[in-house]
């Protein structure tokens, strides 16, 4: 087996400075009276964020472990390891080549003796368990799993540090104790070299609302700035099983007597409270010469064949602070809308809002004088009915000439590209030469059993200002074919609207895709929220399967690069808003909200 020497400070001389949140966690040693420690905290790609894995802390020759499975212990005994680390190059019977400084912990597990070895290169760690060992922990076999010989020279598994659990392993190392439960969320690292960040604080603003429905669930939770200038209205939007069921829209309104957001719906809608059915996402604009917002509810209806669709929503203001359904000025034919959005489209600040329709896409003018009026024959005719199809879009200006440009993202990328629209100055987005965005990294995905191919598709699509104040990034979010995986995309402008991918270099976390790789599907990320904290903006991922895919916080260094502050796969982090001067996560789970309080960097820390 070759010589070892102790195991102590050394496995903290080197600490690792990237984190992606996947992997096995190694942390710098914490000196106490008696020795120095060391702990970390393994698991693979995706368990990590569950909490699913093997917490060890470690002393001079020996670790203590114990096993988790979904943050809670599976293994409520702390088995002991022994740890050395190998002082010369060899090689094992099995053949394989063990170098020195890897580090070798020898276990006993399930009435077994086992070895596993670690290597840490400058930036990851590699990983793999070797071999098991006869009562003499000298004599190596063949790693067996399920029955079966396994090649112990097979590639390791490569893992990249996941920081989040810093300070919880932090906390027990002084003892060599594990917690009774381990939760996928932690406070952000200090970016700043000493800045207070405070902590998390669960239920920071009591929300109170009733269920519109038994067995209705949340699909998203939108903040609105209406009247109060501290904190935003909410508007949930529920759905019952997949659609097919109209159900009122729901507001929740800051009550300042009471500290707690309860439902104001009645009080913000004058008249009858509009149904809608399966909202996937609204859009405001300003709607009269006073700047009162109006808010355009866009809705896809039954969301399984034969597919029906529904018609979209339109609440105007009222000028008197208040709300009106105006859904009659809008079309009657049924829509299957994924997406909406809004921006300022020409000189005179004229607003125009885009109804990502699958099928007749919508695209309308917001005049001062408070009407609206239907301008679809702006739009390029390739993408109306037998054109691409987009899941997704954006308004927002690309090219620096102050107005909002139409940003697509693709339903196929198989079949059709993400696009760029540039508007021609007049609100018209079909007089120039589309731009095709870079793809998602995620790949074509080939059923099994049709053997169909299908592309990554755009999830959402939001935009950021990261390189200038004049013309927008953008955050993109894709998801492969059948709702299977999600990739995080960061894209960068060069002030004409054509952009780079630099996400692996602007992102310190979850940037590599993930695909569930059997035929399982939703196990995607749904939409994107970007922040804005003092002109330092913050990027919030909405997770539409938080248990297998977690919802992130990717928090601003203030310089244009991210780091993960927070992530869980508890709640889904719907959204992010400004709620009463300090940076709120809006959590949903099912039927509940909770509002919860971040670390960020920017203008109010």
């Amino acid at each position: 087996m070759g010589a070892f020497r102790a195991f102590g400070r050394a496995i903290g001389k080197a600490p690792l400075t990237r984190t992606l949140a996947a992997g096995l966690l190694l942390l710098p040693t914490v000196a106490t009276a008696q020795e120095a420690l060391s702990g970390f905290y393994a698991a693979d790609a995706d368990a990590c964020l569950r909490a699913s894995g093997t917490l060890y802390l470690c002393g001079e020759a020996e670790c203590v472990s114990q096993d988790y499975s979904g943050g809670r212990l599976s293994q409520p005994t702390p088995g002991k390891i022994r740890v050395r680390q190998i002082d010369a190059d060899s090689v094992d019977r099995n053949g394989y080549q063990m170098k020195a400084g890897d580090y070798a912990m020898l276990f006993e597990h399930g009435g077994n003796n086992g070895l596993r070895i670690v290597r840490q290169t400058e930036t990851h760690l590699l990983t793999t368990y070797l071999a098991r060992l006869d009562d003499s922990w000298k004599a190596s076999f063949a790693f067996i799993e399920n029955g079966k010989r396994v090649d112990p020279s097979a590639p390791a598994t490569e893992l990249e540090r996941c920081v989040a659990y810093d300070p919880l392993v932090a906390d027990q190392q002084a003892g060599l104790l594990t917690p009774p439960s381990l939760e996928a969320r932690a406070p952000a690292p200090d970016l700043t070299g000493g800045m207070d960040y405070g902590h998390v604080e669960p239920e920071a603003i009591p929300v109170e609302f009733e269920v519109p429905r038994t067995g209705a669930h949340i699909v998203d939770v939108v903040p609105v700035r209406l009247g109060d200038p501290d904190y935003p209205a909410l508007f949930v939007l529920w759905v019952l099983n997949v659609g097919g069921t109209p159900l009122p829209v729901q507001i929740l309104t800051y009550d300042r007597d009471r500290n707690t957001y309860v439902d104001g719906t009645a009080t913000v809608i004058k008249g009858a409270v509009p149904l809608v059915d399966y909202p996937l996402n609204l859009a405001t604009a300003p709607f009269n010469a006073s700047g009162d917002l109006g808010v355009f509810i866009g809705s896809s209806g039954y969301d399984a064949p034969p597919f029906p669709r529904t018609t979209n929503t339109l609440l105007l203001p009222t000028g008197d602070g208040r709300l009106e359904d105006r859904s009659e000025l809008l079309p009657k034919a049924p829509q299957f809308t994924h997406d909406v959005s809004a921006g300022v489209i020409d000189h005179q600040g004229r607003w125009g809002i885009y109804a990502n329709d699958m099928y007749i896409p919508e695209y309308y003018v917001s005049r001062l004088d408070g009407t609206l009026v239907d301008r679809a024959k702006n739009l390029p005719s390739s993408i109306h009915r037998d054109g691409p199809k987009f899941t997704s879009s954006a308004m927002a200006d690309v090219n620096g000439d102050g107005l909002a440009d139409l940003v697509l993202g693709s339903a196929d990328q198989s079949r059709w590209a993400s696009r760029i629209f540039l508007n021609d100055g007049k609100g018209r987005l079909n007089r120039k030469d589309p731009i095709a965005l870079p793809k998602s990294p995620l790949a074509d995905h080939t059923g099994a059993i049709t053997g169909e191919i299908v592309g990554a598709v755009i999830a959402d699509i939001q935009p950021i200002y990261l390189t200038s104040k004049d013309y927008a990034d953008l955050v993109v979010i894709s998801t492969g074919g059948g709702y299977r995986g999600s990739a995080v995309q960061i894209l960068v402008n060069d002030g004409k609207g054509n952009f780079t991918d630099r996400t692996s270099e602007l992102v310190d976390g979850p940037t590599a895709p993930y695909l569930n790789r059997n035929e399982t599907p939703y196990s995607w990320m749904r939409n994107v929220t970007v922040l804005d904290i003092g002109g330092v903006s913050d990027i919030v991922l909405h997770s539409a399967s938080p248990a297998i895919v977690p919802s992130y916080v990717l928090v601003n260094d203030g310089h244009g690069r991210f780091r993960v502050a927070a992530y869980t796969n508890h709640f889904a982090i719907a959204s992010a808003a400004i709620i009463g001067g300090k940076p709120t996560l809006i959590e949903v789970k099912r039927d509940a909200i909770r509002l919860v309080e971040y670390p960020a960097v920017g203008g109010t820390h």
